[in-house]
C-alpha cells in the first residue's frame, strides 16, 4: 500500500509540473499578419481635462497602437514571447502592448501576470538580447493647480532581472529628447512580488500644457507591466466666450444681436462685439460621418468619428436675419474661446447660402463652389470668378475676406440638376487649415439647416465641406481634409481614397459602432462592408472615462441591389425646419397622396392625406427623439428621417 501511495503521489506531482505555467521566455518570429506600430506625429492641438484615467480596458486585446497615447519603439528589436502560450503580435518589434492574460491561448492564470485591476494592462516585452528603449507617452494634459500623477508598475518575474523604467515630463512636445527625467540619471526597478504604486508631484508645471512619459529601459528581462495611470489637477470650473457678429453678405458688424449659451444671454454692442463669462463645463458629444451613404451591393463605407468634448450650443438672433445655431461649440475648460458669428439675411425660396467663419489665422481661407453642367458648361465659382446671381452659374461669391476671421459668403440663387461641390481652400497654406477653428453655416429660406465644423485632424490644404443635390437641395456632408480639391462626381456611388483621420489629442478612449446589420466595431474610424440590401440605422457610442454619449442616425445608409440613379434615391421632397419643434412643412414637386409618421420600429403615430403639393404637419405632441416620415406621391414613395427636440 505504501509503495502504491508513493507511486500515485509521484504521478500527481508529475502531472502538476507538466501542466503548470512557468516564467519561461521563448524567442520566435512575429506572424506575417502582425500590425506594425505607427509612431504618432507631434501633436498640434491641446485638450483640457482635470482628470485623465487610463486602465487600458477599452483597447483591443494585444493592440500595439494605443491612441491617444504615443508609443515609440526606439530599439526596434524583436521581443521575447511566453513559452507554451500564443497571442497576437507575439515576438513583434513594439513598444507597449495592451495585454489580456485571460485571452491568450491557453489563458494565463498565473497570479504573477494578473492586472492590478480589470482584465488588461500595458505590457512592454523585453527586446531579445538587447536593452529596451520603449516609450509610452500621454496625450497633451493641462496642469492647473494641485497637479500629480500616479500609476502602478510590476515585473512579471525576477528570473531574468527586475524590469527597469524611467519617468519624465515635457512642456513642449511629445518627442523623446524633450522630456525631463524626474527619476534622475539612473532607473527605477519594478518589483516582482506585487504591484507598486508610484506617485509624482507635478506642481512645478502648473499653468502649462505637458506630456508625461514612461520609458522602459530593461536589460534583456521579460515583461514590464503598467496599469491604472491617473493624472489629476484642479482647473477653473467656468469658461468664457467672446466674438464679433457680422452681416454675412457685407461683413458689417451687427449691434443688438442676442447671443445665448448654457442659459446665459447677452447682446452685441455697437461694434458687434459680445462677451459671456462664467460658462459651466460642457458635454461629451458623439458624432460621425460616412462616405458613401448609399450605393449597390456590396457597399463599403468609411465611417469617420467626429466626436468632441466639452461642447455647448450657441444661438444668435436678430430681427431680419436667419437665426444662427451651433450645437458643437467646444470651449476649453477654464479657458476662453473666440467665436465669430455671421448672420445671414433672410433668403428667397430656392436660395442656398454658405457662410464661412474662422479664427485670426490662417489669414486667407477661400470658398469654392463647383457646379454641375448648366446650359452646356460647368462652373468654378471662387475669388477669381465670383459668378452671377441672375445668369449662369446662378451662384455668387457675395463677400471675400483675406485678413482672417471671415465671413466669406457663397450663395446659390438657382439650383440646376446635378451635384454641386462646396469646399474651402487654405490659400495662406500656413498654419494648417485644421488649426483655423473654421465653421460653415448653411442656410435656405427656412433658416439655418446645417452647421459644419472643420475637423481637428487630417493632412492637406483643402476642406471638402459638402455636396449639394441640385435637384432637391439635399445636403451630402463630407467634412474631410484633403491634399487635393474634390473633383466632379455625378453618381457618388463609390468610396474615395481619402486620408483616414487619426486620433491625436482627445481623451475619448473608446468607440462602439452598431452598423444595424448585426455587426459592430470598436475601431475609431472603421471601414464596413454591407452585404445585404436595406436601410441601416447607425449608432456610435463614445466614452472618455468619465462620461458616455450615443449618436443615432436613423436610415443613414441605403444599400440597393440594382443600379441606383441619383434622381431615384433623392426624391424631390423637402421637409423643414430640422430639427422639428412644433411643426414641419412638407413640400413636393408632385401631389402628396399620403403621409405617415412612425417610430423607428414602425409604430404608426399619425396619418395625413393632403392631396396637395405641400402640408404643415404638427409635431408638438411628439416626444424628443427620432422619427420616420413615409411620404406617398403619384410617382412613388420615399421615407424621410427627422428629429424632434
Amino acid at each position: 500500500m505504501r509503495c502504491f501511495m508513493i507511486l500515485l503521489l509521484c504521478v500527481l506531482l508529475a502531472g502538476i509540473k507538466s501542466s503548470a505555467q512557468t516564467f519561461s521566455r521563448k524567442a520566435g518570429d512575429a506572424a506575417p499578419s502582425v500590425i506594425k506600430e505607427l509612431n504618432s506625429s507631434k501633436e498640434s492641438l491641446q485638450k483640457l481635462s482635470a482628470i485623465f484615467d487610463e486602465g487600458f480596458e477599452a483597447y483591443d486585446d494585444f493592440s500595439i497602437s494605443l491612441p491617444p497615447w504615443t508609443t515609440l519603439d526606439l530599439d526596434g528589436k524583436p521581443t521575447w514571447g511566453i513559452d507554451n502560450v500564443t497571442f497576437p503580435n507575439q515576438f513583434a518589434p513594439m513598444a507597449f502592448m495592451v495585454f489580456n492574460p485571460s485571452a491568450t491561448t491557453p489563458p494565463l492564470t498565473n497570479s504573477a501576470i494578473t492586472p492590478n485591476q480589470g482584465f488588461k494592462f500595458a505590457a512592454c516585452f523585453s527586446a531579445n538580447g538587447a536593452v529596451n528603449n520603449d516609450w509610452l507617452i500621454s496625450p497633451a494634459l493641462v496642469a492647473g493647480t494641485n497637479t500629480s500623477v500616479s500609476f502602478f508598475v510590476k515585473s512579471y518575474t525576477a528570473q531574468y532581472g527586475l524590469e527597469r523604467y524611467r519617468f519624465g515630463v515635457s512642456s513642449t512636445d511629445n518627442q523623446p529628447e524633450s522630456f525631463t527625467i524626474l527619476t534622475g540619471h539612473n532607473y527605477l526597478t519594478a518589483p516582482a512580488g506585487a504591484w507598486e504604486q508610484k506617485t509624482f508631484d507635478l506642481n512645478e508645471y502648473n499653468g502649462q500644457t505637458i506630456y508625461l512619459a514612461i520609458q522602459c529601459v530593461s536589460n534583456d528581462a521579460f515583461i514590464f507591466m503598467v496599469d491604472d495611470f491617473r493624472f489629476a489637477t484642479s482647473l477653473p470650473e467656468t469658461s468664457s466666450i467672446t466674438g464679433l457678429v457680422t452681416d454675412a453678405t457685407n461683413g458689417q458688424p451687427i449691434s443688438g444681436a442676442q447671443i445665448n449659451i448654457a442659459g446665459i444671454s447677452t447682446t452685441t454692442d455697437e461694434q458687434g462685439n459680445y462677451s459671456i463669462t462664467n460658462i459651466p463645463a460642457g458635454n461629451l458629444a458623439a458624432n460621425f460621418t460616412a462616405n458613401p451613404t448609399y450605393g449597390n451591393l456590396p457597399l463599403s463605407v468609411q465611417f469617420n468619428d467626429q466626436s468632441i468634448e466639452n461642447t455647448h450650443t450657441v444661438t444668435c438672433s436678430k430681427s431680419g436675419y436667419l437665426t444662427y445655431s451651433n450645437n458643437q461649440v467646444e470651449i476649453p475648460q477654464g479657458g476662453s474661446l473666440n467665436l465669430n458669428i455671421s448672420l445671414s439675411p433672410e433668403l428667397e425660396a430656392g436660395n442656398l447660402r454658405f457662410v464661412l467663419n474662422w479664427g485670426s489665422v490662417p489669414l486667407d481661407l477661400d470658398s469654392h463652389l463647383l457646379t454641375p453642367e448648366i446650359d452646356g458648361n460647368s462652373y468654378h465659382v471662387y475669388y477669381e470668378a465670383d459668378g452671377n446671381a441672375t445668369a449662369a452659374p446662378y451662384a455668387l461669391l457675395d463677400y471675400d475676406i483675406t485678413t482672417g476671421y471671415g465671413p466669406e459668403t457663397m450663395t446659390i440663387y438657382q439650383r440646376r440638376p446635378g451635384i454641386y461641390q462646396y469646399y474651402v481652400h487654405n490659400y495662406s497654406e500656413s498654419p494648417a487649415i485644421t488649426t483655423s477653428r473654421a465653421v460653415v453655416q448653411i442656410y435656405d429660406s427656412s433658416g439655418l439647416i446645417q452647421t459644419v465644423q472643420i475637423p481637428g485632424f487630417g493632412s492637406g490644404n483643402y476642406w471638402h465641406v459638402c455636396d449639394i443635390n441640385g435637384l432637391n437641395g439635399e445636403l451630402i456632408i463630407k467634412n474631410l481634409i484633403m491634399a487635393t480639391p474634390p473633383v466632379p462626381n455625378l453618381k457618388n456611388t463609390s468610396i474615395k481614397n481619402i486620408t483616414k483621420p487619426s486620433n491625436l489629442n482627445r481623451y475619448i478612449n473608446s468607440w462602439f459602432w452598431d452598423f444595424g446589420d448585426g455587426n459592430t466595431s470598436t475601431a475609431q474610424n472603421p471601414l464596413h462592408t454591407f452585404t445585404e440590401a436595406g436601410n441601416y440605422t447607425i449608432s456610435l457610442t463614445v466614452n472618455n472615462g468619465t462620461a458616455q454619449h450615443t449618436e443615432v442616425k436613423p436610415a443613414y445608409i441605403l444599400v440597393g441591389t440594382q443600379s441606383i440613379d441619383l434622381k431615384e434615391i433623392t426624391n424631390p421632397i423637402k421637409i423643414y425646419p430640422l430639427p422639428a419643434t412644433n411643426e414641419l412643412k412638407v413640400v413636393s414637386t408632385e401631389r402628396i397622396l399620403q403621409i405617415q409618421i412612425t417610430t423607428l420600429s414602425g409604430i404608426l403615430l399619425n396619418e395625413y392625406r393632403p392631396e396637395s403639393t405641400d402640408i404643415i404637419v404638427t409635431t408638438n405632441h411628439l416626444s424628443s427623439g427620432f422619427y420616420l416620415m413615409h411620404i406617398k406621391t403619384a410617382k412613388g414613395s420615399v421615407v424621410k428621417k427627422f428629429s424632434k427636440i
